[in-house]
């Protein structure tokens, strides 16, 4: 039997999405691996970022200021949510809508993409957490707030990893992730509605302060986020870049 008859091409790439196969591990290898060194050496912040959660408290330590390695250590989390976000929503958009995987920028650039539009859409809601906050109460109650949100915050970002392995492992299972997404997100909302109007919430103020936070917090930026999704979606679908 003459080998040559079974001889391939040499040098020629099949469309496999290897790059993909490349990029995502080391991605979430790196994050995996920045988190557990974060949690090893921040054990106390981790700690506190709990109790401070669970405990809603008429006024908060004065004297407890935010040093370095808090200010580090939230910033770390804040970034592993919007990065595990981004990761989750790429890989959830690219089970349904084929997307380039040849080269590595046509990887990197929708990731960074939904990385910005999860940091704007986190932005938005702080500007209107700080606007809102600040016409209610412009003292301790809001900055105890603010501790308790980016807590939650931090928490949700961490359940982000179990979502988002199931979506990468086997995307059979996508409608499982999505589920298990959403219901994180169901419960990280309803325990920040359940902190806000808590800390917020009097006797003076309280039909005008239950509807203005649903409309303003809750209803208004989740039809932004819909609105940018959607254009996001059909700007993918009609551009020559990701096709």
């Amino acid at each position: 039997m003459d080998n040559g008859l079974f001889e391939g091409y040499i040098g020629l790439r099949l469309a496999d999405g290897s790059y993909l196969n490349d990029v995502i591990p080391v991605i979430l290898f790196i994050e995996i691996a920045l988190f557990a060194v974060v949690f090893r050496t921040h054990a106390s912040l981790i700690h506190k970022m709990l109790k401070d959660l669970l405990s809603v408290k008429e006024r908060d330590n004065l004297f407890d200021n935010p040093v370095r390695s808090d200010i580090f250590f939230r910033g770390f989390m804040k970034f592993q949510a919007f990065s595990l976000c981004a990761l989750f929503l790429y890989l959830l958009i690219r089970s349904y809508v084929p997307l380039p995987t040849s080269d590595l920028s046509s990887i990197l650039l929708p990731l960074g993409a939904l990385f910005i539009a999860a940091v704007a859409y986190y932005l938005l809601k702080r500007i209107i957490y700080f606007l809102y906050g600040h016409a209610f109460d412009a003292g301790e109650r809001y900055a105890m707030w603010n501790n308790r949100y980016q807590a939650l915050t931090s928490i949700w970002g961490c359940t982000l990893y179990l979502p988002t392995l199931i979506l990468y492992f086997d995307d059979r299972h996508r409608l499982h992730a999505m589920i298990l997404c959403a219901a994180f997100y169901v419960a990280y909302r309803i325990s920040l509605i359940y902190i806000t109007v808590r800390i917020f919430y009097s006797k003076q103020t309280g039909v005008l302060f239950l509807c203005s936070y649903i409309c303003a917090q809750e209803i208004i930026p989740l039809l932004l986020a819909y609105e940018g999704l959607k254009y996001t979606l059909q700007l993918t679908n009609s551009s020559s870049l990701w096709h």
